[in-house]
């Protein structure tokens, strides 16, 4: 009986280990926690960070992409514009679609 009175006695006057650990890590190594604690909230903000900027380079990418498409598009609207608009183009409809034909100088009338 009196080993358990002792072993009982051992249990109370011993500290629990994990008071101890957390009053050791609050009271005298505060700085270690706090140290630790931003290490690992600028950990987190570099990876979120870098997520943002592979987001926005892929983004960028697909913008630059669209530009050069559209770019292309341009110049082809362009091309076909003048094509439309030139003058021999012009006669040439209005020879065939509308029989037309150019004036001659004994068909001409002059009004003054």
């Amino acid at each position: 009986m009196k080993a358990k009175s002792e072993t009982k006695k051992k249990a109370e006057q011993s500290p629990n280990l994990i008071k101890v650990i957390v009053k050791d890590l609050l009271f005298e190594r505060w700085l270690l926690v706090l140290l630790i604690i931003l290490t690992t909230v600028s950990s987190v903000a570099v990876t979120w960070s870098t997520q943002k900027n592979r987001e926005m380079n892929a983004e960028l990418s697909s913008l630059i992409e669209d530009r050069s498409t559209a770019s292309v598009d341009w110049r082809k609207l362009r091309l076909e514009y003048r094509a439309l608009a030139e003058h021999s183009r012009i006669e040439q409809l209005a020879r065939e679609k509308l029989n037309m034909h150019p004036v001659t100088a004994d068909k001409e009338t002059v009004i003054r």
